[in-house]
């Protein structure tokens, strides 16, 4: 079926975020507070979990009140972000988007939801990436080129009934990722379970330090320009959705003008952890490393820690540093202050407990068992994410 277009103006409009000033936040249980929406709950779905609020005097125009039904557009934002969108769903509570966040609201000639998907699509969101007005550290969505888009639109009944089939296909991959986040917290619940909390220590372990069980090392610096050798190396963005890296196959290369000594090179049972970033939220992240026998190095910003003793298991301390009472520990350096990153005479002044070694294994083995149930599901959820591109894909050139 062929699919007629119109420029996106004719059929939505954007409706930019409310600025205001730091002193006009307000707790968001006073009585007058509006939720004020900003970047960071631009997320898949909309991210309600940690949200600001101001006085509704500050909001002059009821047009910024969102909408249930509208779509939240990042509009000032480090390039690979701008235009990330979400859907708004019926809110229990007032709410505006903050100054960095625009509104694309549908008119009537076109249902919300295939707006959304349009919006959302690979092929949209590249082309208004493009559009960006980029600063130095910042990129600007580009209103007036964004809305001269042209939008594929079949008549409302259509557009509801291919609405209906992309929201059928993205609700099997939300509750797929679903699934692989629920089993993370099973991890995490196992390990509280078995080793209680690690600040508060109340099954009383004895208490180690990690310098007596292995040993640390700073990560790799190498520059741009350097070639000759290329080797895999783990960087800092490898840690955003792993526990465990096993092999090769999701590491990129570096160039280096010659092989790095072997101090460099990692083996299996290997920890990593993040000494510094940008983000303060990757800081501290911790994961374990299977190289076999290919050669593997790892950046600069991060930290390498070999076991070398039999009486610690590189599964307990993983899940250690991911336990969010120790992380704030950490972090605050034992001593209360607010730290951008770490280093390791911080990690070997902190008070590591030490719980049976069979116990460890246990966990260990609980934890296997569930990983191993959670690359199923990765598996599922890649074949999911392709179905679903396919059908974005069909739907927007009239073959759906």
């Amino acid at each position: 079926m062929k699919i007629s277009s119109a420029p996106l103006s004719e059929h939505a409009e954007f409706i930019r975020g409310l600025t205001f000033k730091p002193s006009d936040k307000c707790e968001t249980t006073a009585s007058d507070a509006v939720v004020c929406m900003r970047t960071k709950n631009v997320q898949k779905v909309l991210d309600q979990s940690d949200l600001i609020a101001i006085p509704s005097s500050v909001v002059k125009n009821k047009n910024k009140y969102l909408k249930s039904e509208d779509i939240l557009v990042s509009s000032a934002n480090s390039w690979n972000l701008v235009g990330k969108c979400c859907w708004v769903p019926e809110l229990e509570y007032d709410a505006v988007a903050g100054g960095f966040i625009s509104i694309l609201r549908g008119k009537d000639s076109v249902d919300s939801r295939f707006l959304y998907h349009w919006f959302n699509s690979p092929r949209t969101q590249t082309t208004v990436r493009s559009f960006g007005n980029q600063t130095t550290n910042i990129s600007n969505l580009d209103h007036k080129r964004t809305l001269k888009l042209e939008i594929p639109l079949p008549p409302l009944a259509e557009q509801k009934r291919i609405s209906a089939i992309l929201d059928a296909a993205d609700a099997l991959r939300q509750q797929r990722r679903k699934s692989i986040d629920l089993l993370d917290q099973l991890i995490q619940s196992t390990f509280l379970h078995l080793f209680g909390d690690p600040v508060t220590n109340p099954k009383g372990w004895e208490h180690c330090s990690l310098k007596e069980y292995g040993v640390f090392k700073n990560g790799l610096n190498f520059g741009k320009g350097e070639s000759g050798y290329n080797l895999y190396s783990i960087g800092v963005g490898d840690f955003k959705n792993h526990t465990n890296i096993s092999g090769v196959t999701a590491l990129s290369e570096i160039s280096l003008n010659k092989p790095p000594s072997d101090d460099y090179l990692l083996e299996n049972g290997d920890l990593l952890l993040v000494r510094s970033n940008g983000n303060k939220a990757l800081v501290g992240r911790c994961l374990s490393v299977t190289p076999d026998t290919h050669k593997v190095s790892y950046s600069g910003f991060c930290i390498r820690y070999r076991i070398e003793s039999h009486e610690l298991t590189s599964s307990y301390l993983v899940h250690l540093f991911r336990c969010k009472s120790f992380r704030e520990y950490m972090l605050s350096g034992g001593r209360g202050a607010n730290i951008q990153n770490i280093n390791q005479q911080i990690l070997n002044s902190l008070d590591i407990p030490l719980p049976p070694l069979a116990l460890q294994q246990e966990f260990a083995n609980t934890v296997e068992k569930i990983e191993a149930q959670k690359s199923r599901y990765r598996t599922q959820l890649a074949e999911l994410d392709t179905l679903f591109l396919s059908l974005q894909s069909r739907a927007f050139k009239g073959e759906l």
